[in-house]
């Protein structure tokens, strides 16, 4: 954001502005333009770095606490066998023995994204995996043809939450 010049009250000599720099009073003799540098705007673009950073670590567990909560969810309705879990197999034309199996796999990505704080590349390539995994289940009921907007809408958002969680670890994680 720029400043609008100000008139210098004293002679009425406007100040050329430069960014980061305060105008000083003419006098006579003196150039219009020099000045001191602002060390208050550093400071002010440290206290937006620590906002925005603040923010970045907010947004960052938030997303990968909520992917981890909804694939453990996931994992051990597929672990119990469910009744809905075990319907949309058999729409896929998933083995049923497949689905404790896949659950496991759920289970473990869970896990892997709650670990990915304290190892973050164990983060990213878990978000990875689960992006894959939601990426084959949307193949699979393309594949069959299921046009049931609630699996689909099951299993679109595991997706979006898995990506979430992928883009939010790398944006975290690799230094811009």
């Amino acid at each position: 954001m720029t400043e609008a010049p100000t008139i210098d009250a004293v002679n009425a000599n406007p100040p050329t502005l430069q960014r980061g720099r305060i105008p000083k009073r003419v006098v006579d003799g003196d150039e219009p333009d020099a000045g001191v540098t602002i060390r208050a705007s550093e400071s002010s673009n440290r206290r937006q770095d620590y906002r925005t950073e603040k923010l970045m670590d907010t947004a960052y567990i938030a997303i990968t606490v909520l992917a981890a909560v909804a694939m453990a969810s996931a994992a051990t309705l597929s672990l119990v066998r469910h009744r809905l879990v075990v319907a949309a197999a058999d729409v896929v034309e998933l083995p049923r023995s497949w689905v404790p199996r896949l659950g496991a796999l759920l289970g473990a990505g869970a896990v892997g994204l709650i670990v990915g704080f304290a190892v973050p590349v164990l983060g990213v390539v878990t978000a990875v995996a689960l992006v894959l995994y939601f990426l084959a289940a949307v193949g699979a009921h393309i594949r069959v043809r299921d046009h049931d907007p609630g699996r689909l809408a099951n299993v679109l958002t595991f997706l979006v939450l898995a990506v979430a969680a992928l883009v939010s670890s790398v944006l975290y994680h690799v230094p811009w």
